[in-house]
C-alpha cells in the first residue's frame, strides 16, 4: 500500500496495481515575494497554473521535476510534475483567472494552497531565492 494525497492534504492508501501515471507541467511566475496562482472557486484552493493556462515565450529561469502521489476523482495517480519557474520584475496581470499570492501567505497557510503541489512549492523555495 502506498500513500496518496488529495487536493486538501488528506491521505489515501492505494495499491500499486491501481495506479495510473501522467505528466503535468506547471508555470511558476515569481515577482519579488509573490507568485502567480489560479484560484478555484469550487474548491477554495489556490494552485500554480499549468501550461494550458499560461504560455510564456521566454526561457524559464529555473526548471525542475518531482514525483507526486495524488488521489483525484477516485483514482490513484503517480504524477511526474515539471515546474517552469520565471523570475520576473514588474509584471502585471490583468483580465485573467490568475492573481498574485504572497509566498509567506502560502507558507503560513493564510492561503489554502493545493496540497498536490506542496512538494513542488517547497522545491521552488529551495531553488529560487
Amino acid at each position: 500500500m502506498v500513500s496518496f494525497v488529495d487536493n486538501y492534504g488528506l491521505l489515501h492508501r492505494g495499491d500499486h496495481q491501481q495506479v495510473i501515471t501522467r505528466e503535468r507541467t506547471f508555470v511558476v511566475v515569481k515577482k519579488a515575494d509573490e507568485v502567480v496562482c489560479c484560484y478555484d472557486e469550487e474548491s477554495g484552493l489556490y494552485s500554480f497554473p499549468d501550461t494550458e493556462t499560461v504560455g510564456l515565450n521566454h526561457e524559464p529561469t529555473v526548471q525542475f521535476e518531482i514525483s507526486a502521489n495524488i488521489y483525484e476523482n477516485g483514482q490513484f495517480i503517480c504524477e511526474k510534475q515539471r515546474y517552469l519557474v520565471f523570475d520576473v520584475n514588474g509584471a502585471e496581470i490583468e483580465n485573467t483567472p490568475l492573481q498574485w499570492c504572497k509566498i509567506d501567505d502560502i507558507l503560513v497557510e493564510a492561503v489554502n494552497f493545493n496540497a498536490t503541489q506542496k512538494t513542488g512549492f517547497k522545491n521552488f523555495l529551495v531553488r529560487v531565492k
